[in-house]
């Protein structure tokens, strides 16, 4: 007779034993038996662990979608794991809310606290009961230390301070906490300065930082980490990309499904998250896909755009500008956008679009290189249209002033609606074909912050060209198929 307690006992030692020896997927089913391993959670505890002992790996970014197991796994049990493999370790334990970041705490002490974490790790205690020391050892639901050790776990919400606290290991678990927040550019700037004047002040040459989440936002934390025109050390960043339905198999080189199978079909059905994606494929897209983009465009589609090689040089030409006067970093940029339309053909060409930070001396001279580059003097009927808010009314006045252009406001009813009505009008126009890129180098920004709306950094360019668009057509009187109306696309 086969004795199933006696199979049962000797699979756990079996467990236990790897987990000694070095095994994080073995110590998180040895500690928490409640654990059912898929093979994408075995995929990202390889990777923890290979990043933990690694002494050259020092950023890792996991991006999952919710409820799929990864904070359980990067944020509780990582955590215990790594002060028993070091119990000198000084980790921070950082997420949206201090009320997040303590209850990950309170976890993590429940797991060293077990018989079964004495029984893989026993140099790794805190102060408890049954823990005898000779002095006092910090523990509550903020930080823990550990006995007669070095090490210690403190927690804290995004925004909350770290100092005089010296970071070994630094973990970020969604920094964001919903789609509102992920949607203001104020709240996104105040997560990333929080990150460098307090996070990543606190790390030293051979700490090491995890950051996990779910994808909210193309200027989200992790896209600012990975963006190389803002953080110069983006190549610094490994990244374990797990698509909720998988879409491309260069994503995640072991990841061994096929492409349109669900990651955990188990917990996660295939029809389930197809519906889920019935109802917002922009939000889907994010948060389950990690893609903050659709790809070929959210609201407007990369293959809308057409590109040529010139325009008639004949036609007059305006000169559209948002504009911003600065040259921080966290400011926005003024954009500009010069045109020509053919009233005959009714095709709206953009000649040249750019975005600059720049304070007023290097406004005046760009606008001067622009006239001089685009020969905009060549007709009296040139115009500088300009966005009619507070720093546009500066601008409309010095650019009179100082240059031979004559600049207006923008009359347009769009000013006052929101920006989804200036996508709205630029979508319409662009997807039938009456919008055409003079080829430039300038091409792909333009396309990419485009196709990015709502979730791109900056929004200039879908201003303006909403702007240019209700302007000429509507001077146009133009009829031609499916630009009567107001057509909804969003």
């Amino acid at each position: 007779m086969i004795d199933l307690k006696r199979i049962a006992k000797h699979e756990k030692e079996l467990v236990r034993r790897k987990a000694i020896n070095g095994s994080f997927i073995d110590f998180a089913i040895y500690v928490n038996n409640s654990y059912r391993v898929h093979w994408h959670h075995a995929l990202v505890a390889k990777r923890l662990e290979e990043f933990l002992k690694d002494p050259t790996k020092k950023c890792l970014a996991v991006f999952m979608p919710p409820q799929h197991g990864k904070s359980e796994l990067t944020t509780r049990l990582f955590p215990a794991y790594s002060l028993g493999v070091n119990p000198d370790l000084k980790i921070a334990v950082c997420s949206y809310s201090s009320d997040l970041a303590n209850s990950f705490n309170r976890d993590i002490q429940r797991y060293i606290d077990t018989d079964n974490y004495r029984a893989i790790f026993p140099e790794t205690t805190i102060n408890s009961k049954n823990v005898v020391t000779t002095q006092s050892w910090l523990r509550n639901s903020e930080i823990f230390e550990i006995v007669d050790k070095k090490g210690s776990l403190k927690s804290v919400g995004v925004g909350g301070g770290l100092s005089g606290l010296p970071v070994d290991l630094g973990i970020i678990d969604d920094p964001i906490k919903d789609q509102m927040e992920a949607s203001s550019g104020v709240t996104r700037e105040r997560i990333w300065q929080w990150y460098l004047s307090v996070f990543s002040t606190r790390l030293h040459n051979n700490s090491k930082q995890v950051l996990i989440m779910t994808r909210w936002h193309d200027d989200d934390l992790g896209g600012r980490l990975l963006n190389p025109k803002i953080n110069p050390n983006y190549k610094d960043w490994e990244v374990v990309k797990l698509e909720a339905i998988l879409e491309d198999k260069d994503t995640e080189e072991e990841d061994p499904r096929e492409i349109g199978e669900a990651l955990w079909e188990q917990r996660h059905s295939l029809d389930k998250l197809n519906k889920l994606r019935s109802l917002d494929s922009a939000i889907f897209t994010s948060l389950y896909q990690q893609n903050p983009t659709i790809k070929g465009g959210n609201k407007i589609k990369s293959d809308w755009f057409r590109i040529v090689d010139d325009y008639p040089r004949w036609l007059t030409k305006q000169l559209w500008i948002d504009s911003a006067f600065t040259e921080k970093k966290r400011n926005d940029p003024s954009g500009f956008m010069v045109t020509a339309f053919d009233d005959v053909d009714n095709v709206l060409y953009i000649i040249e679009a750019e975005s600059k930070r720049m304070e007023m001396p290097s406004f005046l001279r760009h606008i001067t290189a622009l006239e001089n580059r685009h020969n905009l003097l060549a007709s009296n009927d040139t115009r500088i249209r300009i966005e009619p808010k507070a720093s546009g009314l500066t601008a409309k006045q010095l650019i009179n002033a100082n240059t031979n252009l004559s600049a207006i406001d923008i009359k347009s009813y769009l000013v006052n609606e929101s920006k989804e009505s200036s996508a709205q009008i630029a979508a319409k126009y662009i997807e039938a074909g009456k919008v055409c890129l003079v080829k430039g180098q300038w091409n792909s920004d333009y396309i990419d912050q485009m196709i990015k709306f709502p979730n791109a950094k900056h929004d200039e360019y879908i201003d303006l060209t909403g702007y240019s668009c209700e302007y000429h057509f509507r001077e146009s009187h133009s009829t031609f198929a499916g630009m009567t109306g107001s057509n909804n696309l969003f």
